[in-house]
């Protein structure tokens, strides 16, 4: 039962706050060394999956909006675009520019230090932003 009076570090059973955050930076650092070591073939697989989706959305985007004779085909066309657009950023680029790819054989398009947005985006910020700050922040 814990002590009453006692600091929140020391119910959780940490002698500070230091060590607390120590301890989780531990954890944390555990489950990012687990998860790199699964990436491979099957990471790879499903990224180029995504990449032939968001293709297809934009090659099908543009025909509709090209060829659309009525307004519901070129609403079509701009949501099929939307769609392409909402893969390549978040899906694609998001993981890349963060290193999501860096170690998976195969992936050498999709390596943070190669990908390149089709968007005007400081993609160098996001290879090292925000985390490095956070990290900073918390262990000096």
């Amino acid at each position: 039962m814990p002590h009453r009076g006692a600091t929140a570090p020391e119910r959780l059973g940490f002698s500070s706050e230091d060590e607390r955050i120590r301890s989780f930076a531990r954890g944390i650092d555990t489950i990012r060394s687990e998860v790199e070591a699964e990436l491979g073939e099957k990471d790879l697989a499903h990224l180029r999956r995504i990449v032939a989706v968001s293709t297809a959305m934009e090659v099908v985007g543009r025909g509709l909006i090209h060829l659309s004779l009525e307004p519901a085909g070129f609403f079509l066309g701009v949501v099929s675009l939307w769609a392409h657009k909402t893969l390549e950023l978040m899906e694609i680029g998001h993981s890349a520019l963060h290193g999501s790819y860096d170690r998976v054989e195969g992936a050498t398009a999709y390596r943070s230090g190669a990908f390149r947005w089709k968007a005007p985006i400081a993609e160098k910020g996001w290879r090292v932003a925000p985390y490095s700050r956070l990290t900073a922040e918390l262990f000096g």
